[in-house]
């Protein structure tokens, strides 16, 4: 029941979240200065990185069918039900078809059977 986004700041949303379920990571960053840090949830896991001092979501991907999108998303439904549930035209690459939002870009990756077979949020 917790929403968040791109660019949120990480540690209220860390902590109406709670520990993470399956742990956390961290190393080095070569998208962001300093260190890449993983929280590991239950249907998802987030990357948090420190941004002009704040720590800020960078990275949203779900892992399985327990969580969905705010647009109804969830790991192996139909793609074409997916993308009627986007608003725009995505650019494709292969199986992956990307969706860009102000400053985020949502990304849907084929399984190559017409199924969602992954799901993910980065900065555009």
């Amino acid at each position: 029941s917790v929403k968040f986004g791109i660019f949120d700041g990480a540690e209220p949303i860390l902590s109406a979240l709670g520990e993470p379920v399956n742990g956390t990571f961290e190393s080095e960053s070569c998208a962001y200065q300093g260190k890449d840090y993983f929280y590991y949830y239950d249907g998802f896991e987030l990357m948090v990185n420190d941004i002009d001092g704040t720590l800020r979501i960078t990275g949203i991907t779900l892992s399985d069918d327990t969580v969905q999108t705010p647009q109804g998303l969830k790991i192996g439904m139909a793609l074409d039900t997916a993308l009627s549930l986007m608003d725009g035209t995505p650019v494709q690459n292969g199986q992956v078809y990307r969706f860009v939002s102000g400053t985020a870009a949502l990304m849907l990756r084929d399984a190559g059977d017409g199924t969602l077979a992954a799901i993910s949020y980065t900065a555009a």
